[in-house]
């Protein structure tokens, strides 16, 4: 789902971009977890986040920037991750570089 190539469309984007935050509102919810499908999930949203805010920054940004001040590891570690991708520095290196700011590296 969050392959460049597949989210070409603005509406498959906009659904892309709310899977990707209702899932990673279920992993915030789930504190102490631990194993490998919570491994894999988490390496899914180290990237997925980058690609859905790529094809609709316009509702991606926003809906990113509010696991920005997250204190749960995990979250921390997938904005992070996204945040180092550099489809985002050339949509909006600032922003990037706030961000990162904001969250730490």
């Amino acid at each position: 789902m969050c392959e460049p190539v597949l989210i070409t469309e603005a509406a498959f984007a906009r659904r892309a971009i709310g899977v990707v935050d209702a899932v990673t509102a279920d992993a915030a919810a789930r504190p102490g977890r631990r194993g490998p499908d919570i491994d894999a999930l988490r390496k899914a949203l180290g990237y997925g986040w980058s690609v859905v805010i790529v094809a609709a920054p316009s509702i991606g940004r926003p809906r990113f920037e509010r696991w920005l001040d997250s204190r749960d590891p995990t979250i921390r570690w997938i904005v992070r991750e996204n945040l180092r991708k550099a489809r985002l520095s050339r949509l909006d290196g600032a922003w990037v570089e706030a961000s990162l700011a904001r969250v730490g590296s």
